[in-house]
């Protein structure tokens, strides 16, 4: 575990990152990643409930809400104040949730600005003086995770495309710095600016050990649930299958084969990657035609689920469920255009099934991206003017396995809204709807095999005194 005495070193003098301090976690770390890794599929039998979020962008409080509203942990210290940069915030809270839990988290854990005028104000940025956010998460849930494993539970995040062009591969060879440091928050550039290393160096050598620790592009409960960030469909003049290349590569992960420094040539296109791709909420049709045969159910973040993208738009205005999902628009105020004060997004379910082997209706897709971060506010147009990070409405998805007859082992589906805790169905096999092969195996779970012997002779003797 990471103490509180590890997190205290990690700020020298000038609160700045110590890369001294930090050697304590470091060692930690690099033992940890010598125990053999587990492989990016999991038994879904092991997990009967299943939480999915998407894209922190770094907003620790915000994160930290939604655990604690979903029952996943509990903690003394109020996120929304000081208290969250405690050391023993990150040694002391505690994995509360019941055995045969799984979290997790579909990429998008760093980053923690959002620039509306390429890298200038007007911009929204995490509410971090310290600037030391990124490295809490990973040290959050590097704690969490082994609290959860003591009990049969897990967490697990997959790498976006955040991770991938901001921490795994921030420069370009020959070029540079891409644009994607301009999504860094300003006090996360000012934490890691140290005079030996540029910061974008010290914040790789800082963030990269967690990420070797969990270094999966997808995740995968058996062949029933997939979590990627972008998507895992065919894209392009040239068919490709998404989930194929990416499941393979992953295995080359796995294995110890490749090395997570080496980006694949297939995570790179911004049009057609697994971890880029916004095809699923550009298109507002044709989305479930395309998506893997692979998988079931497919869970991904990337886009937040607002009514600006065409597939949203359309969900939400013609699913009952969602009547009270903002569209995440701006109004008119003063002459400026700033926010809207209730905004909600939510987690969406689309495509309902239709083939032979699904539940009927049950969905095929999902979005849990719900603009988490207080990053993701619209900012006031003009001098930079951040909107306060209030406690708010976030939405995370759950997924549970009941006893009801169904194909699908997790039959049940809700949303936890933050901060009130509220669970809703979004969805739910209905126990009428049973199969027509599976009654012949009822009798035998209704007064077990002699009832079922015993009505059997009862029939075929009433079937002889007929013929009589």
């Amino acid at each position: 575990m990471i103490t509180a005495e590890d997190i205290a070193v990690i700020y020298g003098a000038d609160g700045k990152f110590s890369a001294e301090g930090f050697e304590g976690i470091r060692g930690k770390l690099t033992a940890a990643v010598a125990v053999p890794r587990r492989p990016f599929t999991l038994t879904r039998t092991d997990y009967p409930r299943v939480y999915v979020t998407s894209d922190l962008h770094a907003d620790l409080r915000k994160f930290t809400q939604i655990l604690l509203s979903s029952g996943l942990v509990a903690s003394d210290f109020d996120p929304y104040s000081e208290g969250i940069y405690d050391p023993r915030f990150i040694s002391e809270i505690r994995w509360t949730a019941p055995p045969g839990t799984l979290l997790v988290i579909i990429g998008d854990l760093v980053d923690g600005k959002r620039s509306y005028n390429g890298g200038h104000p007007p911009y929204n940025e995490v509410s971090d003086p310290r600037g030391s956010f990124e490295l809490l998460i990973f040290a959050l849930l590097y704690n969490l995770r082994i609290q959860a494993n003591t009990n049969g539970s897990e967490i697990r995040f997959t790498l976006g495309n955040h991770e991938v062009m901001s921490v795994i591969q921030p420069v370009i060879p020959l070029v540079g710095p891409p644009h994607f440091t301009q999504y860094v928050h300003d006090s996360a550039i000012t934490f890691f600016t140290t005079p030996d290393m540029d910061w974008i160096s010290r914040r790789q050598s800082a963030i990269m050990p967690f990420l070797e620790l969990c270094p999966y592009y997808i995740l995968a409960l058996e062949d029933e649930v997939a979590f990627v960030h972008g998507g895992l469909h065919s894209q392009g003049a040239i068919v490709q299958d998404l989930a194929a290349l990416l499941t393979a590569y992953q295995g080359e992960l796995d294995s110890g084969t490749q090395r997570l420094a080496a980006v694949s040539p297939i995570l790179r296109d911004e049009q057609t990657s697994p971890i880029w791709t916004r095809f699923y909420a550009r298109q507002a049709d044709g989305v479930c035609e395309r998506l893997t045969d692979e998988y079931k159910f497919i869970l991904v973040g990337h886009c937040p689920t607002t009514a600006g993208y065409a597939r949203f738009k359309r969900i939400i205005a013609t699913n009952a469920l969602y009547a009270n999902c903002d569209d995440g628009g701006v109004i008119p105020q003063d002459g400026k255009w700033v926010e809207k004060v209730d905004k909600q997004l939510c987690v969406l379910l689309d495509c309902p099934a239709a083939r032979e082997g699904d539940d009927a209706g049950a969905p095929r897709l999902g979005f849990v991206d719900t603009a988490m971060s207080a990053c993701q506010h619209y900012p006031t147009w003009g001098p930079h003017q951040e909107i306060p990070h209030a406690p708010r409405s976030i939405q995370i998805m759950r997924l549970s396995h009941t006893e009801a007859p169904s194909i699908r082992y997790y039959n049940r589906i809700e949303r936890i809204v933050s901060p009130t805790g509220a669970a809703e169905v979004l969805y739910e096999v209905p126990v009428a709807a049973v199969p027509a092969a599976l009654p012949a195996a009822l009798p035998a779970a209704v007064g077990g095999r002699r009832a079922t012997r015993n009505r059997r002779r009862k029939n075929r003797r009433t079937r002889v005194k007929r013929r009589r």
